[in-house]
């Protein structure tokens, strides 16, 4: 039987499964359908899950917790805290604890593993001067390391509320820049390792080697644009895809095409061969979706012709996607 290769977690001693759980689509007129994928996750050796308060209004934290005291295998539990009602929270330690202790209350653990920061390049957590989901300015100089998110943190790890601490955004040069002046054991960046973008490539995961931190990649599939193959696209793109992001998806379904792959195993077996990633997170929500993640995990590297086609095509920059910003704005 193939099993799931395990990884380093940073400098942390901890290793971790190559492909891990995230849990952002759990909800509880589903539960049923969660928790059978969890249970299956852990037989697999993929017994890392990844979930926030703000997933489902809190929903998935709950359907997760229902899921793991069920279990009683060991498993490495990630969450968050962040999407604070009030602005002021952002700039204040015990707002920021509260949190964490009732997410560990709707999980039903008296600790996670790791505990991260939401969307860490939001300028919410370093400054009181804005609303708290605009991006922060790479000129300027902010109290990173003293800020208040960071003491919450560093506190929760104190008083034995999670193990490691970390951060975790949607934009790679933005999340480097704020990984350089903090102290944490990890950082998630999500949609920015797929089969087109790869900014995280050089723009976050050299600098989580450096630090010391274990890289989390997520978004394998764009947040699902490519879970499939979208041949209309080609004749008629959607408003978010430019001529030149056009011209590479075409050539990506070709690749698909000659390979005769999903595009989810196409997209999981590129991205995981790279030995910098820790852990890949892809949102698996049931039995057959976690089995089929993990097949592609296991199946090994792309054949070389294929994965040198990939990288001919993939976007190195550190562009912010301005549809991200546009997303974050309505949550």
């Amino acid at each position: 039987m193939n099993v799931m290769p395990r990884r380093p977690f940073g400098s942390t001693g901890e290793f971790v499964p190559a492909l891990s759980m995230g849990c952002s689509p759990f909800r509880v007129d589903t539960a049923s359908e969660h928790i059978a994928a969890v249970r299956r996750a852990v037989e697999l050796g993929m017994n890392y899950f990844d979930t926030a308060p703000y997933y489902g209004n809190g929903q998935s934290q709950r359907v997760l917790g229902e899921a793991l005291a069920q279990i009683s295998e060991p498993v490495f539990v990630a969450t968050k805290v962040g999407h604070l009602n009030d602005r002021a929270s952002y700039r204040n330690a015990d707002a920021i604890l509260a949190q964490a202790h009732e997410n560990l209350r709707v999980l039903g653990r008296d600790h996670v593993d790791l505990l991260q920061l939401h969307e860490a390049e939001w300028r919410g957590w370093w400054s009181d001067n804005e609303p708290s989901n605009v991006p922060i300015n790479l000129e300027e100089a902010l109290d990173y390391a003293g800020a208040p998110a960071m003491q919450a943190l560093r506190k929760a790890r104190e008083q034995g509320l999670c193990r490691f601490i970390g951060i975790t955004g949607n934009t790679s040069a933005l999340m480097g820049h704020v990984l350089k002046q903090v102290d944490v054991d990890s950082m998630l960046v999500a949609y920015n390792y797929d089969p087109i973008w790869r900014g995280a490539v050089n723009h976050a995961i050299p600098i989580a080697h450096e630090k010391g931190a274990a890289f989390i990649s997520a978004g394998p599939l764009f947040n699902g644009k490519f879970a499939a193959v979208h041949l209309e696209w080609l004749d008629d793109p959607p408003a978010w895809m430019t001529a030149d992001i056009a011209e590479r998806y075409a050539t990506l379904c070709e690749i698909r095409g000659k390979v005769g792959l999903s595009m989810p195993e196409l997209a999981i077996r590129f991205v995981i061969s790279d030995p910098n990633i820790s852990t890949l997170l892809t949102a698996s929500i049931t039995v057959d979706q976690v089995q089929q993640n993990f097949d592609a995990a296991v199946a090994g590297p792309l054949p070389r012709d294929i994965h040198k086609l990939l990288n001919r095509i993939g976007l190195y920059g550190p562009e912010i996607r301005s549809w991200l910003f546009d997303f974050w704005k309505l949550m």
